[in-house]
């Protein structure tokens, strides 16, 4: 569905819902699933929720614009195991400046919510090489207000302490659509730069400039 001006979505049809079910491919050595593999969950969620309204890949490149994501702020009340069932709710949350929003919730099988995550998103002219305003979401009707985690994505404060640090080289395989590292595997990385005890309960991220190769 193509949304255009005047068209009048309800607060049930402005959710994206997406099910997964956790693969053998998709979990740790404790059996839980991968904070990647969750991550990359909610990006099919968001991207295929982009070309349903009509801002999706496929449209954007033909004008010369991708999406580029730019921070993002999660909850996790528990990873689901190997086997068990999900849904992913997704929906644009508003704007604020050149920035999009986009907040998701996943549910298991029971109901309950066990992550929750909002998300800020830039359009980008790739051969101006600078944002565009996202007037799509001015100029539609398909925000839903509601936030699924309260953030205004304020500057993160200058890292005065590093407890943990490793290094990685960017290879092909890391690429994404945008020919650029995409953002579930700079998670991986610092998720890999910690000791494997350590269960992330929450994450904040904000994304500087992009990797390339070599």
């Amino acid at each position: 569905m193509n949304t255009k001006k005047g068209t009048s979505l309800n607060e049930d049809e402005k959710i994206y819902r997406l099910s997964f079910e956790i693969h053998t491919y998709e979990v740790d050595f404790r059996g839980r699933a991968h904070l990647q593999a969750l991550l990359c969950f909610l990006q099919e969620a968001a991207a295929r929720q982009a070309t349903h309204l009509g801002f999706g890949y496929d449209h954007l490149v033909k004008k010369g614009l991708v999406w580029l994501l730019s921070r993002y702020h999660l909850k996790i009340n528990r990873y689901p195991w190997l086997g068990e069932k999900i849904e992913i709710l997704t929906w644009p949350s508003g704007d604020q400046g050149v920035f999009a929003l986009r907040d998701f919730e996943v549910r298991d099988q029971r109901g309950a919510t066990i992550l929750v995550a909002t998300s800020s998103w830039v359009l980008w002219d790739v051969k101006a090489k600078q944002p565009k305003l996202v007037e799509i979401l001015k100029h539609s009707n398909v925000v839903r207000e509601k936030r699924a985690l309260g953030d205004n994505f304020e500057p993160l404060p200058t890292l005065e302490k590093i407890d943990y640090q490793q290094e990685f080289k960017v290879m092909m395989k890391h690429l994404d659509l945008n020919r650029h590292v995409n953002n579930t595997v700079y998670i991986q990385w610092a998720i890999e730069s910690i000791p494997p005890e350590i269960l992330l309960r929450g994450l904040f991220l904000s994304f500087r400039p992009h990797s390339l190769p070599n």
